[in-house]
């Protein structure tokens, strides 16, 4: 054991001397816990809501009003008729619809119980439950105020009200299973992080052997010799894809309303995202060890702000915005909706044409790095 702290020195000066890895060992856990301390939180706030006030009446507004001021619903959009919330809802940009009927406040006044329907997305089965509760103490607590809850109580007038039913309605996960949102979500991270850590670990590797100058002194052309390093990270990664559509099937049971053939037209375009970050790693990075832990970096950050386990309307603005640059958050919005609602290219080609400009971006910027480093 004399040996042991000669060893422990030199593995430290050696740290020491390298100053990449003390950046990547001290300071990226440093950015991460700061970015991600702030950015994520468990809490479920500012859930997108929709609310169709059928009846406008006082009452109603009073109602809505409500809603409007509480900090966990965001109110996105009002409206006076009810076909619109199902639109909403289908299109993905609300995730609970509250549609207030057009006898709401002669039902009150009439002692009698008016119905108020609760419609929730349940892609994310904790947020629209929460969403939906919400809305239901919401309701409660307005009730309250107005001493609704009391039948039988006089208020102004001759006005008498009585209790209020909340009808909620699930949509896109009725059986309220939480696999149906996070196996899909657990496929989406294995496929992107896994072809973007072989492709820059592979080109690194070459170089730590000193094969790479080999090649780049041999007939072959750098546009072939990138090719022929990320097609076959490309292969594997739709091999992986497939592999996972028949164990989140067979195992799980997630259904997969929509195409087949559009979703793995869709992945290749992901897959040039994250081949071309594997690219643009390598040309960062000297060693197979830099270039797992810059992989694992950038990795945290995508998986953690792409809404693969909470939803991004609960992070600050700032954070959220930062989101759009993600090629995560993309391919988690497609693999979701298409597999829970049946969507395809016509309801998300916004989010497919976003990833085909990152690939063009982020292919074309590694590509020239990698080129002037090999030059």
């Amino acid at each position: 054991m004399r040996a042991l702290p000669h060893i422990i020195k030199k593995e430290f000066l050696q740290l020491v001397r390298t100053r990449s890895m003390i950046a990547i060992s001290l300071g990226m856990p440093l950015i991460q816990i700061l970015v991600l301390g702030w950015a994520i939180s468990t809490d479920v706030e500012h859930v997108p809501t929709v609310i169709a006030d059928l009846d406008n009446s006082a009452t109603s507004r009073s109602l809505v009003t409500t809603f409007t001021n509480s900090r966990y619903l965001d109110i996105s959009r009002r409206s006076t008729d009810s076909r619109e919330v199902a639109d909403l809802l289908r299109r993905g940009e609300v995730i609970i619809g509250v549609t207030i009927p057009s006898d709401f406040e002669h039902d009150l006044t009439r002692g009698e119980h008016p119905r108020i329907s609760v419609t929730a997305d349940a892609q994310n089965t904790n947020v629209a439950l929460t969403g939906a509760g919400y809305v239901r103490q919401i309701i409660l607590s307005w009730a309250q105020q107005k001493q609704v809850t009391n039948p039988g109580i006089q208020l102004s007038g001759s006005r008498r009200f009585n209790f209020i039913t909340a009808d909620s309605r699930i949509w896109y996960n009725p059986e309220i299973k939480s696999s149906y949102y996070m196996v899909p979500g657990i496929m989406v991270v294995l496929v992107t992080i896994i072809t973007m850590m072989l492709t820059a670990m592979s080109i690194v590797r070459e170089r730590e052997s000193g094969t790479l100058e080999q090649l780049m002194v041999s007939p072959i052309t750098r546009t072939e010799l990138i090719l022929g390093k990320t097609i076959p990270f490309g292969i594997i990664g739709l091999m992986e894809l497939v592999i996972s559509l028949i164990v989140i099937r067979a195992e799980f049971h997630v259904p997969i309303h929509g195409s087949l053939v559009q979703f793995l037209l869709m992945t290749m375009v992901v897959l040039l995202c994250t081949l071309g970050l594997g690219i643009f790693i390598s040309t960062i990075t000297t060693t197979q060890q830099q270039a797992l832990l810059t992989t694992w970096f950038f990795s945290v950050f995508c998986i953690l702000m792409s809404g693969f386990f909470l939803p991004l309307e609960n992070m600050p603005k700032i954070w959220r915005t930062l989101t759009y640059i993600n090629p995560i958050r993309y391919y988690m919005i497609i693999v979701r909706n298409l597999f829970l609602k049946g969507a395809g290219f016509a309801e998300l080609w916004e989010n497919v044409a976003v990833l085909a400009l990152m690939a063009v971006v982020i292919l074309t910027a590694s590509i020239a790095r990698f080129r002037k480093k090999m030059g």
